[in-house]
């Protein structure tokens, strides 16, 4: 089980390496927004700003909860989302309001409410 602390700055680089991957590694699912690695969830979010694709879900902050957007075409029926949103699962989030910066650590998330829109939206509670 991997730990960091909530409002500290990791690069992408960084969380691979506490994960045991090789720091240099590229490509797959660690330069995306979203990861299943270890029986834990690393979702990597833009808030505000576009992703190294073009793309601005349109993920922001509502108050201590973050409105997040899965990848382009998900839906809920996805085992992948499936699994994301079952009971017990660990998920850390990771955001950012510039493209170039690292990421902040939000915390461990909990599933509020899940609508089956496509991409999937999620309201994520942070853990104290």
């Amino acid at each position: 089980m991997l730990n960091f602390e909530r409002g500290h700055k990791y690069k992408r680089a960084d969380i691979k390496m506490r994960a045991g991957l090789p720091r240099d590694q590229r490509g797959g699912n660690w330069d995306t927004g979203i990861v299943e690695h270890d029986n834990e969830f690393f979702i990597f979010a833009n808030v505000g700003t576009e992703g190294r694709t073009g793309h601005d879900y349109g993920n922001r902050w509502e108050g201590s909860c973050l409105r997040w957007y899965h990848k382009h075409g998900s839906r809920l029926r996805w085992q992948s989302v499936q699994r994301l949103l079952g009971t017990g699962r660990r998920i850390h989030v990771f955001w950012r309001t510039c493209n170039e910066a690292p990421f902040e650590y939000a915390g461990t998330a909990k599933p509020v409410e899940a609508a089956d829109t496509s991409p999937v939206k999620i309201l994520w509670t942070f853990e104290s």
